[in-house]
């Protein structure tokens, strides 16, 4: 409890030093990266939105800026969002922890974290569980989506809707990865997730969870060997410019969440106020997701020409090595999490068999 109100203090000491800050539109660039971040300076109700990676052409902040535009359209000026990227406001379990104390307006975060908070959200974190991004789609979008969606509001938080955070790739600095093998022995940092930690574990790395914010200079230092993101994370930030070698290993397909606090939403005076923000949140969730799969792409060539070695490998191989955390799902989430897990797999078959 003390360590919560210490971080809610801390927050409520930088967002009115950033809301004093943005009112004589004057932004301190150490802290907001881009005063084009903040929203119009008409409006009359202002959301601030965090999130853990960089500005455009950053897929979460650019997703972020769509979702600004459409709230002022919507809302006819009355309303915007200010975004606060690369981590300014705090860590993402911070911001989580925030957003249902109602001190943080929302934020966009990966899956990673979240199942410290909800974890039946960890179904999606297993290796291969989606072969397709359009697979991903359709299940997070579906009833199984929808039900892990409602879960948020056990913790006074908006599950919004599933954007994309992307297939994850694995870079490190010592040697080429193409075979499940060739990680034996490598320090691979990943997010704070049992399913990830457990997986890279399995398959003979070192799995070494750490905040996103530490890892750049982690990889420069030599701290750890190498990282797992998806390509337009690793563009974005540079954290190429600390490795060597980057793998097409896709190991996990990696949701990331729109998510807003409870309280700021039943705060609006207006149910048309509400309905504009669900609108555009909707509109803004396809729009990101359509950014993320282009800037990816973009991304692997960005490092392919910037000199990284960029490895392929045979995903049916690596299906086949990570099967045991299939088999042991049980030592990762809890029993009913098992069961909610086996009936994705079944509705994935359906959707497979009907396309």
């Amino acid at each position: 409890m003390m360590k919560k109100l210490l971080v809610a203090l801390l927050a409520v000491v930088m967002l009115l030093s950033m809301t004093a800050c943005s009112g004589d539109n004057t932004i301190d660039v150490s802290k907001v990266k881009a005063k084009s971040l903040m929203g119009s300076a008409d409006a009359t109700i202002r959301w601030r939105f965090g999130t853990s990676t960089a500005p455009p052409p950053g897929h979460y902040v650019s997703g972020l800026v769509e979702f600004q535009r459409l709230v002022e359209e919507y809302t006819n000026g009355q309303m915007t969002i200010d975004i606060y990227p690369q981590s300014t406001i705090g860590g993402e379990r911070d911001m989580i922890e925030m957003c249902g104390m109602g001190i943080l307006d929302g934020l966009v975060c990966a899956t990673g974290p979240v199942p410290n908070f909800i974890p039946n959200v960890a179904i999606t974190d297993f290796p291969y569980i989606f072969g397709t991004a359009e697979e991903a789609y359709a299940m997070l979008d579906g009833e199984i989506g929808q039900f892990l969606l409602a879960q948020f509001d056990d913790l006074n938080i908006v599950g919004s809707g599933f954007w994309e955070n992307g297939f994850r790739d694995t870079t490190n600095s010592k040697r080429p990865i193409v075979h499940p093998d060739d990680l034996k022995g490598l320090k691979i940092r990943t997010m704070e997730n049992q399913v990830h930690m457990g997986t890279y574990n399995l398959l003979g790395a070192t799995a070494t969870p750490m905040a996103y914010g530490e890892v750049f200079t982690a990889l420069n230092q030599k701290t750890i060997d190498g990282q797992e993101n998806p390509p337009v994370i690793i563009a974005t930030d540079k954290l190429y410019e600390a490795q060597t070698y980057l793998s097409i290993t896709h190991l996990f397909y990696s949701p990331s969440i729109l998510l807003y606090s409870k309280k700021s939403f039943n705060d609006l005076p207006t149910q048309e106020l509400k309905d504009a923000v669900e609108r555009a949140a909707k509109e803004a969730k396809d729009w990101e997701r359509a950014y993320s799969q282009k800037s990816s792409a973009e991304g692997v060539e960005e490092m392919r020409n910037a000199g990284i070695e960029v490895n392929e490998v045979d995903i049916e191989e690596w299906r086949a090595a990570v099967q045991p955390m299939y088999e042991n799902a049980g030592n990762y989430i809890s029993a009913d999490s098992v069961e909610l897990l086996a009936k994705l797999q079944a509705e994935l078959e359906k959707y497979r068999a009907s396309h």
